[in-house]
Protein backbone atom coordinates (compact mmCIF):
# COMPACT_ATOMS: atom_id res chain seq x y z
CA UNK A 1 0.00 0.00 0.00
CA UNK A 2 3.07 2.09 0.73
CA UNK A 3 4.28 1.72 -2.53
CA UNK A 4 1.20 2.78 -4.29
CA UNK A 5 0.83 5.49 -2.38
CA UNK A 6 4.18 6.66 -2.97
CA UNK A 7 3.00 6.44 -7.17
CA UNK A 8 0.49 8.77 -6.12
CA UNK A 9 -2.19 5.77 -6.21
CA UNK A 10 -4.85 6.02 -3.69
CA UNK A 11 -5.03 2.48 -2.28
CA UNK A 12 -8.42 1.53 -0.53
CA UNK A 13 -8.61 0.80 3.09
CA UNK A 14 -10.75 0.41 6.36
CA UNK A 15 -8.49 -0.19 9.18
CA UNK A 16 -5.82 2.29 8.25
CA UNK A 17 -3.41 -0.46 7.64
CA UNK A 18 -3.19 -2.75 9.92
CA UNK A 19 -4.06 -6.08 8.64
CA UNK A 20 -7.67 -6.43 9.72
CA UNK A 21 -10.10 -5.44 6.93
CA UNK A 22 -8.54 -7.34 3.75
CA UNK A 23 -10.10 -4.28 1.76
CA UNK A 24 -6.69 -3.77 0.38
CA UNK A 25 -6.26 -7.02 -1.08
CA UNK A 26 -4.32 -7.23 -4.38
CA UNK A 27 -3.68 -10.38 -6.80
CA UNK A 28 -0.32 -10.93 -7.24
CA UNK A 29 0.92 -12.06 -10.87
CA UNK A 30 4.13 -13.18 -9.61
CA UNK A 31 5.40 -12.90 -5.86
CA UNK A 32 8.74 -14.22 -6.41
CA UNK A 33 10.87 -12.74 -3.53
CA UNK A 34 7.88 -11.67 -1.36
CA UNK A 35 7.88 -12.55 2.52
CA UNK A 36 5.30 -14.80 3.61
CA UNK A 37 2.04 -14.18 4.37
CA UNK A 38 2.23 -12.48 8.03
CA UNK A 39 -0.47 -14.32 9.94
CA UNK A 40 -2.83 -11.18 9.91
CA UNK A 41 -3.07 -12.01 6.12
CA UNK A 42 -3.49 -15.88 6.89
CA UNK A 43 -6.27 -15.09 9.08
CA UNK A 44 -7.95 -12.18 7.35
CA UNK A 45 -7.72 -13.72 3.90
CA UNK A 46 -9.20 -16.88 5.30
CA UNK A 47 -12.26 -15.61 6.06
CA UNK A 48 -12.70 -13.66 3.12
CA UNK A 49 -15.09 -14.12 0.10
CA UNK A 50 -12.23 -12.60 -1.90
CA UNK A 51 -10.52 -15.20 -4.76
CA UNK A 52 -7.74 -14.65 -7.74
CA UNK A 53 -9.04 -13.56 -11.02
CA UNK A 54 -5.59 -14.29 -13.05
CA UNK A 55 -4.10 -16.89 -11.87
CA UNK A 56 -2.45 -15.12 -9.27
CA UNK A 57 -2.44 -14.92 -5.49
CA UNK A 58 -4.04 -12.44 -3.12
CA UNK A 59 -2.72 -10.91 -0.53
CA UNK A 60 -3.00 -7.11 1.60
CA UNK A 61 -1.49 -4.55 -0.20
CA UNK A 62 -1.14 -2.83 3.55
CA UNK A 63 1.15 -6.17 4.86
CA UNK A 64 3.38 -6.01 1.71
CA UNK A 65 7.05 -4.77 1.55
CA UNK A 66 7.87 -4.21 -1.82
CA UNK A 67 11.95 -3.57 -2.64
CA UNK A 68 11.36 -4.56 -6.61
CA UNK A 69 8.59 -4.43 -9.64
CA UNK A 70 5.44 -6.52 -8.77
CA UNK A 71 2.75 -7.04 -11.52
CA UNK A 72 -0.22 -6.62 -9.53
CA UNK A 73 -4.03 -6.38 -10.42
CA UNK A 74 -7.11 -4.76 -8.45
CA UNK A 75 -10.49 -4.11 -9.35
CA UNK A 76 -10.75 -0.16 -9.44
CA UNK A 77 -7.05 0.67 -9.23
CA UNK A 78 -5.53 2.91 -12.13
CA UNK A 79 -2.59 5.13 -12.33
CA UNK A 80 -2.84 8.67 -11.33
CA UNK A 81 -3.55 10.92 -14.34
CA UNK A 82 -0.33 13.07 -15.19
Amino acid sequence: MAAARRAGIKWPTVCGGHGECAVCFVELVDDDGLQPLTNPEKTVLGRSTNRPRHGGVLRMACQLRVDHDLEVWRIGIRPPKV
